[in-house]
């Protein structure tokens, strides 16, 4: 069941493993002349599988009290599987899906797809047109779902995050 966060989910949300393990990243390459810049990302197997964080904390107070910001969980019986935050960004017809997080056991299984789906419909109440999300280049999961799910790259910022990994942009027309 997809529901709004309430305080009693805030625990469970806390504790909700979002690393993510794979075997592949995006890799950029960038070439620039004096007549054209040519930026090529290009999918790399790793030697091994690898195990990442997500990169930043969660900021409770803006997610819960901010206008214009959606919390949701997802949870199936008493347990809390999943959870989405997203909010209007910078334009009204932005929303920007901060973060997504579904529990390890519970991925590749239409959670994430159904906490996107009620997103879209919330930014389509409000009239946007356009979802957002970034990432990191060696989220390579999470690039494959946005992808999945109707996402095409975007932009890109090479200094988005303190590993120096790339961020990448996506987004979505409703």
């Amino acid at each position: 069941m997809v529901r709004s966060l309430t305080p009693t989910d805030i625990d469970a949300v806390t504790r909700l493993d979002g690393s993510y393990v794979t075997d592949r990243v995006w890799q950029m390459e960038h070439r620039a002349t004096r007549d054209e810049i040519v930026t090529v990302f290009r999918v790399v197997r790793l030697p091994r599988p690898a195990t990442f964080d997500p990169p930043r904390s969660l900021a409770w107070s803006t997610a819960r009290n901010k206008p214009g910001t959606l919390f949701l969980v997802l949870t199936e019986g008493r347990d809390l599987i999943g959870y989405l935050e997203a909010a209007v960004d910078g334009s009204p017809e932005t929303v920007g899906v901060h973060w997504l997080a579904i529990k390890p056991e519970h991925r590749r299984h239409g959670a994430g797809t159904a906490l996107l789906r009620e997103a879209m419909k919330w930014a389509l109440d409000r009239r946007v047109r356009r979802l957002m999300v970034e990432t990191q280049t060696k989220n390579y999961p999470a690039i494959r779902f946005f992808r999945k799910n109707g996402f095409s790259l975007c932009g890109y910022n090479e200094f988005r995050f303190p590993s120096t990994d790339i961020g990448l942009f996506f987004a979505c027309l409703l």
